[in-house]
């Protein structure tokens, strides 16, 4: 049984788990944006631009700093799948990155 649509907003990382010194966290679908937006606690949606890099802080629901990121942006066509995609380069290890698939999954994904 799949329990997953069509438009749905994917969240997952990308990375080995726990390997490395840096890990990265992809959001991709129709709620990416809106997604990034609250996490990092601007409005994405505004002055975007695809494939520029931005450092940015990542925050939980409960208004906790998760880590200081790189967050960049792939806008619609430029992006692989074709479908707005948000790269979060983040801690590496497993807490960090599962913290942020965790909030990204609590904001919507």
């Amino acid at each position: 049984m799949n329990h997953f649509q069509e438009n749905d907003t994917i969240v997952a990382i990308a990375t080995p788990r726990g390997v490395g010194g840096i890990a990265v966290v992809r959001v991709s679908g129709v709620d990416a944006l809106k997604i990034i937006s609250e996490i990092t606690r601007s409005d994405w949606k505004k002055n975007i631009e695809s494939h520029k890099a931005k450092l940015t802080e990542l925050y939980s629901p409960k208004d906790e700093i998760i880590d200081q990121a790189l967050v960049l942006p792939l806008l619609g066509k430029t992006s692989y799948t074709g479908e707005d995609t948000v790269e979060i380069f983040c801690h590496g290890g497993s807490i960090v990155p599962q913290g942020v698939v965790s909030a990204c999954v609590d904001y919507g994904a």
